[in-house]
């Protein structure tokens, strides 16, 4: 199970995403990318027969509404002007396999501590990759390491996978594979965020309703009854 999770979420998943990213737009990318909960749903009830509620559902459907209107900037149009290209196909091909690397994360057997699971995974994944690196070094060759480079692969490789990893599984195994899939959603939100803060761009009307609904739908996916069915005196 750990060298499957190392092929799925290691070596698979990010191949592919950062492949698929040399030819698509982060429009296209982002789209698909916040139809993770609708697959994990999916790999987790054709598996494992998890059980998937219509308030869960729901939540999937207007969480991604909220992602929508924020990627597309209110503008629904743009949906018809969206082409799809090479790195669109590549790109839908990563989105089962975070799905599926989310869902066994959960079925691991009792005893396995965080940090080991993903430093046994990491390491698998790394093993996976090695030849296609390899290949590619040779083929078309690496890149100098200069500052920026440096930082971006600190970046990368601290935050947005070891920690970004970490605490990903340890939600999925506190709340399960479709609770915490909706929160993926949340991805283009932080982005525009991000961009408020260090690229000086402004907030717009499309920004509040669109994380109004995401929100929405991280609520109705993870949300229990306030009350029982049934009241008793």
């Amino acid at each position: 199970r750990l060298a499957l999770l190392g092929a799925l979420g290691m070596t698979g998943f990010h191949s592919l995403v950062y492949i698929a990213l040399q030819t698509t737009i982060a429009v296209n990318a982002a789209l698909l990318m916040a139809t993770t909960p609708i697959f994990i749903a999916i790999l987790g009830r054709l598996i494992y027969a998890d059980k998937v509620s219509p308030r869960q559902v729901l939540g999937i459907v207007v969480s991604l509404g909220g992602v929508t209107m924020i990627v597309l900037r209110g503008d629904f149009d743009a949906l018809l002007a969206l082409a799809v290209n090479q790195g669109d196909v590549i790109m839908i091909c990563s989105v089962p396999l975070w799905a599926a690397y989310t869902v066994v994360i959960k079925r691991l057997p009792p005893g396995f501590r965080p940090m080991t699971t993903l430093g046994a995974t990491t390491s698998l994944g790394l093993l996976m990759i090695a030849p296609f690196y390899i290949w590619e070094i040779v083929a078309v060759g690496g890149f100098d390491l200069t500052p920026s480079t440096v930082s971006a692969l600190l970046y990368l490789g601290i935050l947005t996978s070891a920690l970004g990893y970490a605490f990903w599984n340890k939600a999925v195994v506190t709340l399960g594979p479709s609770r915490t899939g909706i929160f993926m959603n949340l991805v283009p939100l932080a982005g525009t965020l991000l961009a408020v803060i260090f690229l000086g761009e402004t907030l717009r009307p499309f920004h509040a309703l669109g994380a109004a609904l995401i929100f929405a739908g991280i609520y109705l996916t993870n949300a229990t009854k306030a009350l029982p069915d049934k009241l008793t005196p």
